[in-house]
């Protein structure tokens, strides 16, 4: 063997050593058998390490083998070492493969998990709560799961992309991908998502109380108003009212507001009552931009409708039971649903 294939092979014995050292056996063992698939080495505790570390992950016919390949090698006057060691160990692991693997052998040795949770360290783990904690109050304060999802979805997904490289069996690298993959979701989702959160919280805080007759803000401004005509009015409320929850629906245009009303079966939830609220803004803003010269809703807008005019929206049942109250003032890009 040439000296510089030594000294390679001497360099990842020694970082494989380090890393068992510095309590991360798994890494510790890759670098092991990478060692024995690269080159053939001569050393003993490049036999006797891994053996040890097979055995500690009960894998034993792994373990058995390498014993065995230390032996012949022994014994073959190709390396220097005890037999005897080697022999012990051989047979300790043979009576290890002979016995009944129980319930907790037969389970897989790969655990999901997160970062911190997964050390044995307290420090470490308590740490992880505290982290997870102020990002689970400020979602509290935010009212909106997005940022605790945030740090879970980006947590995870650095985890699961960590493990997919150091992983090596085929089976569990799939689960791990599927992981990494949901976890990528969650993290694109909730970035889209956190920003309107935000928003709507700073808009919740300023708007307390205003949508039962409090004072309203106007953009200060002589520009352009679009104008809503009966017309416009009538078509909206007759398209709301196609929709098997509406019993009935009113527009009133007053100044630089407009108010909606939704009469809603008492089965119509929370959700699906937000939903046709937001549907029926829209209706009157596809209405009114065929006629005046302004933009209609898109997937990220509600219509430039409402850059002019402030809305108010409340939706109830028979029973006077109110079921979503909303707004969204000119200036504002989001509606803020009062709970």
């Amino acid at each position: 063997m040439s000296d510089e294939r030594l000294i390679e092979q001497f360099k990842l014995l020694k970082r494989a050593k380090k890393l068992e050292q510095m309590g991360n056996p798994d890494r510790a063992l890759d670098l092991y058998l990478e060692l024995h698939e690269r080159y053939e080495p001569n050393t003993s505790d490049a036999y006797e390490r891994p053996a040890v570390l097979l055995e500690r992950q009960k894998r034993y016919q792994e373990a058995y083998d390498m014993c065995k390949s230390a032996i012949e090698e022994i014994e073959n006057d190709r390396m220097s070492g005890t037999v005897d060691k080697f022999q012990k160990r051989l047979d300790s692991i043979k009576e290890k493969m002979a016995e009944k693997p129980t319930t907790e052998e037969k389970s897989q040795t790969y655990k999901f998990g997160i970062i911190g949770f997964r050390s044995k360290n307290k420090g470490k783990m308590l740490t992880s709560i505290i982290f997870y904690l102020i990002f689970f109050i400020l979602g509290v304060l935010l009212k909106s799961p997005y940022p605790t999802l945030l740090l879970i979805g980006g947590i995870y997904a650095i985890t699961f992309f960590v493990d997919f490289i150091q992983v090596r069996d085929k089976k569990y690298k799939l689960k791990i991908l599927a992981t990494l993959f949901i976890s990528l979701i969650v993290v694109i989702v909730s970035s889209i998502n956190l920003p309107a959160a935000v928003n709507r919280a700073f808009e919740l805080e300023s708007s307390e109380g205003q949508l039962e007759g409090g004072s309203e803000i106007f953009k200060d401004s002589d520009e352009y108003m679009p104008k809503i005509t009966t017309k416009h009015i009538e078509e909206a409320i007759e398209i709301i009212k196609n929709e098997i929850e509406v019993e009935d629906a009113n527009i009133i245009v007053s100044d630089k507001t407009i108010s909606f009303a939704l009469l809603l079966l008492p089965s119509t939830d929370t959700s699906k009552a937000k939903d046709l609220g937001e549907q029926f803004i829209e209706i009157l803003a596809h209405r009114v931009s065929g006629d005046e010269d302004i933009s209609a809703p898109t997937f990220n807008s509600h219509g430039e409708l409402y850059d002019y005019y402030s809305i108010i929206i409340a939706a109830g049942d028979s029973t006077d039971k109110a079921i979503a109250k909303g707004k969204k003032n000119a200036n504002s890009k989001y509606i803020t649903w009062l709970d």
